[in-house]
């Protein structure tokens, strides 16, 4: 079996694992979740990524939501050109962050077919336990410009192990004088916190056990990344996976590769998010 294929089964297991993708030496340890030596954290890795692939979905940004981030709310639509994207606060996180999510099928598929250029699924092929392949669950950019006090979590729970990952890379050259300071600090594997500068052409991917939060910043050029969640096709998954994702856009792709509609108010659900959302049942995606 090759080394990228290795599916860690046991709790404790302490297979070594050697992934070319990430360049460097990952061993997996307890949960099913690599840790990464560099890092020194559980399920997080950085990788390459082609600037010039995101400069596509940094020019999206630039066009049609850049100069309106401020005057944008909670709960907004807002259609644009060929795209439409949602816009969602995840509530009291002591920042102005924002997900700006693709809120259409053609602005998902447009981020979608960045995502796979990027080969970021076949990066993860040997870390996620797949039936056919990686699936691709959201699109959206993310948006802060102020944090006054860290608010450290996971973006996954339930057991989900490394079956779910949130990948997230800078749109902009953030190596400036005002914004060269770290972007994200999170929790290793010792409880001591540590903080991590993004840089072009580098991303992060995350996944539960990842204890992480926005750096305390105010700039005036907010910071802006592009994400994508992304993870396992099995259905076992599906249920754990879903109650983290279901507030971050008001459309996503299930484990069956159909995009669906979300219920942020159905059980399960982390955190109830929009302040104006309506209650949704999942189907196979028509309209928004």
């Amino acid at each position: 079996m090759k080394p990228e294929q290795t599916i860690v089964k046991k709790v404790y297991a302490r297979a070594v694992l050697r992934m070319s993708a990430f360049g460097r030496r990952i061993r997996a340890l307890q949960l099913r979740t690599p840790y990464n030596l560099n890092l020194q954290a559980h399920n997080v890795f950085e990788l390459d990524v082609d600037p010039e692939i995101v400069d596509e979905a940094t020019e999206i940004y630039a066009n049609y939501l850049r100069l309106n981030r401020d005057k944008l709310a909670d709960g907004h639509a807002r259609k644009s050109g060929d795209f439409s994207f949602f816009l969602a606060e995840p509530g009291d996180w002591g920042s102005n962050i924002i997900w700006i999510s693709a809120d259409d099928e053609t602005t998902h598929n447009y981020l979608k077919n960045i995502f796979y250029r990027l080969k970021i699924a076949d990066r993860f092929k040997g870390v996620v336990n797949i039936k056919n392949e990686i699936r691709l669950f959201c699109c959206f950019f993310v948006s802060r410009s102020q944090c006054d006090t860290p608010y450290f979590h996971s973006d996954y729970f339930g057991n989900v192990g490394a079956n779910a990952f949130t990948f997230m890379t800078p749109l902009y050259d953030y190596s400036g004088a005002e914004q060269a300071e770290p972007q994200l600090l999170y929790l290793d594997i010792k409880g001591n916190v540590r903080a991590y500068t993004y840089k072009k052409g580098k991303a992060v991917a995350f996944g539960e056990l990842f204890q992480h939060s926005t750096a305390p910043c105010n700039v005036d050029e907010p910071y802006a990344f592009l994400c994508f969640t992304f993870g396992s096709d099995k259905p076992k998954y599906w249920n754990r996976i879903r109650g983290s994702i279901d507030t971050q856009s008001r459309i996503f792709c299930n484990q069956a590769g159909l995009l669906v509609e979300s219920d942020p108010y159905r059980p399960g659900v982390l955190f109830r998010g929009w302040k104006a959302v309506r209650k949704i049942l999942v189907r196979p995606f028509t309209s928004v």
